[in-house]
């Protein structure tokens, strides 16, 4: 079979399993199974990564529980001699170096050793220690959900995706779009959000999710139609139980912020979430998030009172759509929780045209297009000063503020995922879609995910442990039984 066969193989994939024995085949067929187990490579110092392997490898076969500690005090991190380097994922179509893969083997064997130890070479209280600054030090992933108008079925398929190989980030957040997916993510149990999904796979029926949008009808037959603003809210109260953020989170252990804009002048944006807000309604945010100026007005946010009553939220504040300030709010949420991992859905249309693979690509044309991107961010935050200025037009000053906001923001994370949009996509972004499109869209997520799955896997896998771990041991303080043995833990 010819390469080409391989790589038709790839594109026509119908599930990941699929897609994931053709990318193997794939790199079987050109070289790359063969790159994989090559150590040696300029992209990251193998030669680090190899002696620190051996190293966990001997003291676990010793069973010198002292000494492996000893070790991973030495420092835990994700990118031991560069082997994060995202270039290394982008050789081969599955996975990467077969070494940086045992490494992350024999480092997760090495902590749910330390973890499960029964005997007394090292205290509970010892490991407690190591475990909480290991967390904290690692460091945690999050997935960010862009704002997308229509184009919103896009982050279903990555979701859906991440959720079916167990790789969703318990820390999530979402700008307009995005942010009735992050809401959906967070207030409802997994068995919830299948049944909203609701996709049939053999006869590719219509998905049965409002979102933002709500069926109507047509000439064509049944459509997809952005609703007015009685129709936005009957469609987020159908997959949004009525909930503060502190509800939500105690319901599904999932860390879910919510992006708004400022409606007025000299206020500034907004992220909503459990910490800075237990009390508003997760619903009323999702609202004002997915208030797109011109196509909806500004809104106030509800909370509940002491005596839990839903009542306005700074009564004298309005809101609107998140992704005109803060699409990915990443300096917040590394802030909040410690995020130093992140993940991105980004579907919104005046930025997709835009993007390159991620933030730490590299090559000359992805050199070339930052340097072009940061001198256009310059020079319009240079002509939007002059104009705040010395034209002080208020109408005027606030459009060039909004539009200076959409342009200089950063729209990429660690990983990016993004879809190959066609012009229709664009024009239909704020209006109908129609149930093929939808579904196409949803596709596009899916795949668009595919690729990326190995290298979000490894990168986040310590992280995940590391967190399990930590709040089981937590878990026993609290209870009293330290003693007791450790709850099994996947990874």
């Amino acid at each position: 079979m010819f390469g080409s066969q391989y790589k038709l193989n790839l594109d026509s994939a119908k599930s990941y399993e699929e897609w994931k024995n053709a990318a193997i085949a794939y790199d079987e067929s050109n070289g790359m199974a063969q790159w994989k187990s090559q150590e040696a490579s300029s992209l990251y110092d193998n030669q680090a990564v190899r002696m620190r392997y051996d190293k966990l490898v001997m003291l676990k076969k010793a069973d010198d529980a002292e000494g492996l500690l000893f070790t991973l005090n030495e420092g835990i991190h994700g990118n031991i001699g560069s082997m994060g380097n995202p270039a290394l994922y982008r050789r081969a179509a599955f996975g990467t170096k077969d070494l940086i893969q045992a490494y992350i083997n024999e480092i997760s064997d090495a902590l749910k050793y330390i973890a499960a130890l029964q005997d007394q070479r090292i205290s509970f209280e010892e490991r407690l220690d190591f475990f909480r600054r290991a967390s904290h030090c690692f460091g945690r992933p999050a997935l960010m959900l862009s704002g997308a108008g229509s184009l919103g079925f896009f982050h279903l398929g990555v979701v859906n995706t991440l959720l079916a190989q167990d790789l969703l980030p318990d820390c999530i957040s979402g700008s307009s779009a995005g942010a009735v997916m992050a809401a959906i993510l967070g207030c409802n149990k997994n068995t919830r959000i299948d049944a909203i999904i609701n996709l049939n796979r053999n006869d590719a029926q219509m998905l049965k999710t409002p979102l933002i949008l709500q069926q109507g009808t047509s000439d064509e037959g049944k459509r997809f139609s952005v609703p007015g603003t009685q129709g936005l809210e009957e469609a987020v109260t159908s997959v949004i139980p009525d909930m503060t953020f502190q509800e939500a989170y105690e319901l599904t252990g999932r860390e879910i912020n919510i992006s708004v804009a400022p409606a007025e002048k000299h206020q500034t944006s907004r992220l909503l979430n459990a910490t800075t807000s237990p009390n508003i309604l997760v619903r009323s945010a999702v609202l004002a998030s997915c208030s797109i100026p011109g196509l909806y007005p500004p809104r106030t946010l509800l909370c509940k009172n002491a005596q839990g009553e839903t009542v306005e939220y700074l009564s004298q504040r309005k809101w609107i759509d998140g992704s005109i300030t803060d699409d990915l709010p990443s300096k917040r949420l590394a802030r909040l929780y410690g995020v130093n991992y992140f993940i991105v859905s980004q579907a919104n249309p005046l930025a997709v045209p835009f993007m390159t693979d991620s933030k730490g690509s590299t090559g000359l044309i992805n050199t070339m297009y930052r340097f072009a991107n940061n001198t256009v961010r310059g020079l319009i935050d240079m002509n939007y000063q002059l104009v705040h200025r010395y034209i002080p037009n208020q109408d005027v000053e606030r459009m060039l503020g909004i539009f200076q906001s959409l342009a200089t923001q950063n729209y990429a994370g660690d990983v990016t995922v993004t879809p190959k949009l066609q012009p229709k996509h664009y024009l239909k972004s704020l209006s109908a879609l129609s149930t093929q499109d939808a579904m196409e869209l949803f596709r596009l997520g899916e795949k668009s995910i595919w690729p990326k799955i190995e290298m979000i896997r490894n990168c986040t896998r310590v992280a995940d442990l590391l967190l399990k771990i930590s709040a089981d041991y937590e878990a026993r303080v609290m209870t009293g039984t330290a003693g007791s043995k450790l709850v099994a833990v996947n990874g």
